[in-house]
């Protein structure tokens, strides 16, 4: 029995044909029609040429904008409409005092490396506090922080930094800057004559310190200052 069924399941599949098989047909909709170029709109020639100048005459506004902002980095004045360019006010400059800019730079490098080097660091109080110094100096000469500053074209960030910087020097060499109480009356017993009046002697001997102090940081500093520059490898390459 089970031979037969085998042999008449075999005999049916010979007889099936695929070509009688039923075709399928996809949906139109199955699968989205290609876009055809030719079907995409297009701009008329008038109003492809006018967008295209808007976009120029755009870019153009752009660009003249940048130029007036930032017109100080290129033309430092005009004349009766002829330009002075920055670039030849900076060779002017640099003609004139290259070489101390250049100097002064490098002195300013050293000292802030140096001092990093050390760990060395200036407080904003410390800034602060020697502000209030120089106010108080220029109130005794009738007159005050802020004329000054305007009187020497300087800004109080610039006034701020050099104090930073030298501070930062004299931290660099206060081993060497000690004054002696003998230093301080010698001082006085030299000059008791020409010493403006003070409110007590303390405060006198303090003033005295101080500038002798000072003193001695000129001449210590422009020596170690010296003995650095010779050992560091600095190589110049813009001769003044």
């Amino acid at each position: 029995m089970e031979q037969n069924t085998t042999g008449g399941e075999e005999h049916l599949a010979e007889e099936v044909k695929i070509d009688s098989l039923p075709k399928m047909e996809l949906p139109q909709n199955e699968f989205p029609k290609p876009v055809s170029f030719a079907e995409v709109p297009l701009l008329p020639a008038p109003k492809r040429h006018f967008v295209r100048w808007l976009v120029i005459a755009v870019i153009g506004i752009i660009v003249l904008a940048l130029v007036y902002y930032f017109r100080g980095m290129f033309v430092a004045a005009l004349i009766d409409g002829s330009p002075i360019s920055r670039l030849s006010v900076v060779r002017e400059l640099e003609n004139q005092s290259g070489a101390q800019v250049l100097d002064a730079l490098i002195n300013q490098h050293i000292v802030e490396q140096k001092a990093a080097e050390k760990g060395i660091s200036i407080s904003e109080e410390e800034i602060d506090q020697a502000l209030n110094g120089i106010r108080e100096n220029l109130a005794s000469q009738n007159t005050t922080l802020e004329e000054a500053l305007k009187a020497q074209n300087l800004t109080m960030e610039q006034v701020r930094s050099n104090i930073r910087l030298q501070k930062l020097a004299e931290r660099l060499v206060e081993d060497k800057l000690t004054v002696s109480d003998e230093e301080v009356n010698a001082y006085l017993e030299q000059n008791k004559d020409f010493l403006p009046p003070a409110d007590s002697l303390e405060s006198q001997r303090t003033t005295v310190r101080d500038m002798l102090r000072q003193q001695k940081f000129a001449s210590v500093f422009q020596e170690w200052l010296t003995a650095v520059k010779a050992e560091a490898d600095i190589s110049y390459w813009k001769e003044y």
